[in-house]
């Protein structure tokens, strides 16, 4: 068999490592093609996949190749050859991780396999289910409460990372009920929250530092020009270990109603924890009043976040709770700049954490908020630039005798406080 992902691509849809790994000593035949790749075969499909192919991921490039002096080379023959490229062809590998815990990690078979895999393919899933019923021989990382197994899933990292694979867990969490322990069925929801906190840290803690694993992240995001509503609280989480990268909100307008189902979990109106670099502009929040819920509380609430820029937010605290529109919780590096404080606003903006640091407020419009900026008492003084703000702390309240500037129909008025 051609393991050519090239002409792998040309050649069928479904994966190559398929036909393989279902017969690895039967993929070859006289003509070199595998009996799954005969042309024709699929109703069409390979060369439908052909077409595709030529039609979405290829283009037409002019390159101009200079000589050592930067002049153009003229009637030089030149060959290109491509030696790696960025999309991911992948799989589970349910049967050689089978094969490992069984003991078979030495076995000649398990050897061909993953010959195979790593010579087609580019990417492997290793799979970490915590449990997969009905029982089966899927790898499970806790189907009894506090016996781990995780051999099988490092396994596969260290294997796929020294053949030069991008490996990525699979799955993390499936919320399907036959991926949930029978175990966790005794306890409440708070509770379950914190054992599955503890498995994602656990399973992703264990590539933290390590400079050669390819384990994906999540990184250079952008989200723009949306408008809806929803029932529940809109969140971005990442890992202290491994935050989320380069995340960008633009133009943003959501509303929250109250959840329809009786297991109410909406807290803030938007979270974010665990970012590196996180900025936000033109973004709006909206609570409907007409079914408030008693756990609603801020329009943001941002947590852990190195490098915020607040630009152009709009909110307010949920009715019936004394919790600032804006919560700002252990920040690093921060600008928030000509937010809005909405009408009724009790608290706009709460700062607090010990490793809070380097924040600047300018140019807010503030007027409508009883309390401009609140700080708690673990946060230094010295790392908030105050100079258009009024602080609120132990009911002392401290004024900043500075000019406060915002926008109103992109007109520039101003006011003292």
């Amino acid at each position: 068999m051609d393991n050519d992902r090239r002409d792998f691509l040309k050649l069928t849809t479904f994966g190559a490592v398929g036909a393989a790994l279902a017969n690895p000593l039967k993929s070859s035949s006289s003509n070199g093609q595998g009996l799954f790749f005969t042309p024709g075969a699929n109703g069409g499909a390979m060369s439908n996949t052909s077409d595709s192919i030529r039609r979405i991921r290829m283009r037409e490039v002019e390159i101009q190749l200079l000589d050592h002096l930067g002049n153009p080379l003229k009637n030089k023959s030149v060959e290109v050859l491509q030696t790696k490229h960025s999309f991911l062809f992948g799989d589970c590998n349910p049967n050689m991780n089978s094969m490992y815990r069984m003991g078979q990690a030495a076995a000649e078979k398990l050897d061909v396999y993953r010959k195979l895999f790593s010579g087609t393919l580019n990417a492997v899933n290793s799979t970490c289910y915590w449990t997969e019923r009905p029982k089966n021989n899927m790898a499970k990382t806790e189907a009894f409460q506090g016996e781990f197994k995780l051999d099988g899933f490092s396994d596969t990292v260290d294997w796929g990372i020294a053949n030069g694979l991008t490996v990525k867990g699979h799955p993390l969490f499936w919320t399907v009920p036959k991926a949930v322990p029978d175990w966790m069925s005794k306890y409440d929801y708070p509770t379950k929250l914190k054992f599955l906190e503890v498995r994602l840290r656990s399973l992703v803690g264990r590539f933290k530092g390590n400079e050669n694993s390819k384990v994906g992240k999540i990184k250079n995001v952008t989200f723009y020009n949306i408008s809806g509503s929803c029932q529940g609280t809109s969140r971005i989480e990442g890992f202290p270990e491994k935050p989320l990268e380069n995340i960008k909100f633009n133009d943003i307008a959501m509303t929250i109603y109250s959840e329809s189902l009786p297991d109410k979990r909406a807290t803030h109106g938007f979270l974010a924890h665990d970012v590196s670099n996180l900025s936000m502009y033109n973004c709006d929040h909206r609570w409907n009043e007409e079914k408030p819920e008693p756990n609603w509380s801020s329009a943001f609430f941002f947590e852990n976040i190195q490098d915020l820029r607040l630009d152009k937010i709009s909110g307010k605290q949920a009715s019936d709770t004394n919790h600032p529109a804006l919560l700002l919780t252990n920040l690093r590096n921060g600008i928030v700049e000509r937010c809005y404080a909405k009408p009724e606003t009790k608290t706009f903006i709460q700062v607090s954490g010990k490793t809070t640091q380097n924040l600047t407020f300018r140019n807010n419009y503030l007027k409508n908020a009883r309390v401009e900026l609140e700080r708690a008492e673990n946060v230094n003084t010295s790392e908030l630039n105050l100079e258009t703000a009024k602080i609120s702390n132990n009911d002392k309240i401290v004024y900043f005798p500075h000019w406060l500037c915002f926008f109103v129909d992109s007109k520039c008025c101003s006011t003292e406080f």
